[in-house]
């Protein structure tokens, strides 16, 4: 992920196909942003900012590092 502000742009219907809204993620992943300052994820307070999936193993693993995430919709379910 480059540094920048990355912003969510249209609120979510509550799907699971990453269509709108908030990024899903279905498959381990890992996030490496160029530090805290330097890497946003701004939610808008639109929809919640990431959606992590569930597999055969219970759930995905995902590591995020240099990422800061922002302005998550709470009712949505997550991030601050």
């Amino acid at each position: 992920m480059f540094a920048g502000v990355y912003r969510l742009s249209l609120a979510g219907s509550n799907e699971n196909a990453s269509a709108d809204g908030d990024l899903d993620i279905t498959d381990d992943r890992t996030i490496i942003g160029f530090g805290a300052d330097a890497t946003v994820i701004d939610g808008r307070a639109i929809e919640r900012v990431l959606q992590i999936g569930t597999n055969n193993n219970g759930g995905q693993q995902v590591e995020i590092e240099g990422v800061t995430i922002r302005l998550a919709n709470m009712n949505g379910g997550g991030g601050t």
